[in-house]
């Protein structure tokens, strides 16, 4: 017979353990994770979206989903915790599923911004894929503008400086518009410093006075601040009162408000316009009044329902921003702008991207872009270009083309399938695992029961005990019998 275990209770709780880990050895982990549709820059107090994808290792099995919460715990975001949101209630064997996380707000600027987990389930995903996202979050701080006078003499020159305080890491560019007045000889309305991080930025320009005694001259800066897909501007303006007397050659052919000492502000303006108008007569007279700078006219047209086309334009400067929305069911893939742009200009460096595209070619400007976007989630394209535009060429700008591929690493298999029947599909391998388990602890208490140890003395077979019982029955029957020790007794006494 076959030794058996001191404490067969012990082997009905491995096979338990075993059975139940086998039902159990799904494990979901944190695959990766992204935010704004991998460009990590988002502005301060805009709500932006991250992604997590979550990957079960079980090729068997699928695993429950209940819960995916985004911790934040420095202090940097809105939230100190974010829930997710999903599809079903299960990640498929071997597959991955996409975690949303909406509505994420930074209140303190700086590069580096991390979250702190992802829990799955109430438990750590894998924290370490979070150190490849650190969040770049970007503010125009303060800006401030001064002149280096109040009072200026027409045709004289004075000086005006801007600061601006920049948070998080940018490309940093500042426009000077003027009226009344014009850019001393040699200088240049834009001032780009490149990328610029957690500083304050000064620069300052000469400008000539073009305003008599009663007008006065308005000079705005114009303050960029761009990091794709994030693009913020910041605008101030000073008045620089004019004295003196315009030449009455130039008043004959300059706009009426320059020389006339009698009109307010706002017909300053009006007359700013009209010398915008006729370009010969703002440069006459001392030579050195031009026309004065429109203030940047904002303008934006919807394309289609997810195709969105703004532009900003200045009398040497324009911005157009292009924005495309994805559907309810994100999109991966190749995203192109036909631009109604020179390319000469691109290859002059007059028209540049932010961010880069991966391809730009010829026929007009052809950009593309390989981009991968959450639900509703917004890819943005600033384009800037160092010339004078047209408002009216949006109206020539197309919704993007779109070449869609499949997501890099989310599988269909969840969404082929209701719910519902993932849900089913989960509670059958639970009801398999139970029963199994019931079967091996009735096998173990059956073991126990039918060969349990016996003590010394019991350990008889059935032919054994039949013939004991039978001895027994013997006895009973002859009582008066003596037994072969008391028949040698006798025999002795005889």
């Amino acid at each position: 017979m076959k030794k058996i275990p001191k404490n067969p209770l012990a082997l009905l709780s491995l096979l338990a353990f075993f059975a139940f880990t086998a039902f159990t050895g799904a494990t979901l982990s944190l695959q990766s994770f992204t935010c704004n549709g991998g460009l990590l820059n988002t502005q301060i107090g805009v709500p932006f979206n991250c992604v997590a994808v979550i990957f079960n290792d079980d090729l068997q099995n699928d695993a429950s989903l209940s819960t995916s919460t985004l911790s934040s715990l420095e202090g940097w975001s809105s939230a100190s915790s974010y829930s997710g949101s999903f599809s079903g209630n299960s990640v498929a064997k071997g597959s991955s599923l996409s975690v949303s996380f909406s509505n994420i707000i930074a209140v303190s600027t700086g590069t580096g911004k991390k979250f702190s987990d992802v829990l799955i389930n109430g438990a750590s995903g894998n924290s370490a894929a979070l150190a490849d996202s650190p969040l770049n979050v970007i503010a125009i701080k303060t800006t401030s503008l001064s002149a280096s006078a109040s009072t200026v003499t027409y045709g004289d020159e004075f000086t005006v400086v801007s600061t601006a305080d920049l948070g998080g890491e940018a490309n940093l560019t500042s426009t000077l518009s003027l009226s009344g007045c014009s850019l001393s000889t040699g200088e240049s309305a834009q001032r780009t410093f490149g990328i610029v991080s957690e500083s304050a930025q000064s620069t300052s320009w000469k400008v000539t006075q073009a305003s008599a005694s009663g007008s006065t001259c308005t000079v705005t800066v114009t303050t960029t601040a761009v990091a794709d897909p994030v693009s913020i501007t910041s605008s101030k303006s000073a008045s620089i009162t004019g004295s003196g007397t315009a030449p009455s050659s130039g008043s004959s052919t300059s706009s009426g408000g320059s020389s006339s000492t009698s009109t307010t502000s706002s017909s300053s303006s009006s007359s700013s316009s009209s010398s915008s108008s006729s370009s010969g007569g703002g440069s006459s007279g001392t030579g050195k009044v031009t026309p004065a700078s429109k203030p940047a006219i904002p303008n934006q047209i919807q394309l289609d329902p997810r195709n969105n086309v703004k532009g900003e334009f200045d009398e040497n400067h324009a911005v157009i921003t292009l924005t495309y929305t994805a559907s309810q069911s994100g999109y991966s893939g190749k995203i192109t702008y036909r631009l109604p742009l020179d390319y000469s200009d691109y290859q002059t460096g007059l028209v540049y991207f932010n961010p880069s595209p991966y391809s730009v070619t010829q026929g007009s400007i052809i950009a593309s872009w390989d981009v991968f976007l959450a639900p509703d989630e917004n890819f943005t394209a600033v384009v800037n270009i160092g010339k004078k535009l047209d408002a009216a060429i949006l109206s020539e700008f197309k919704p993007a083309q779109l070449e869609q591929t499949p997501f890099p690493t989310i599988q269909a298999a969840t969404a082929s399938a209701p719910p519902v029947a993932a849900a089913q599909k989960t509670i059958d391998y639970q009801l398999i695992a139970t029963a199994i388990i019931a079967v091996l602890i009735l096998l173990a208490l059956h073991y126990y029961f039918v060969h349990r140890k016996q003590k010394p003395g019991e350990n008889k077979t059935a032919e054994e005990e039949n013939n004991d019982a039978e001895a027994d029955s013997g006895d009973e029957e002859n009582p008066a019998e003596d037994t072969p020790k008391e028949k040698k007794k006798g025999k002795k006494k005889k």
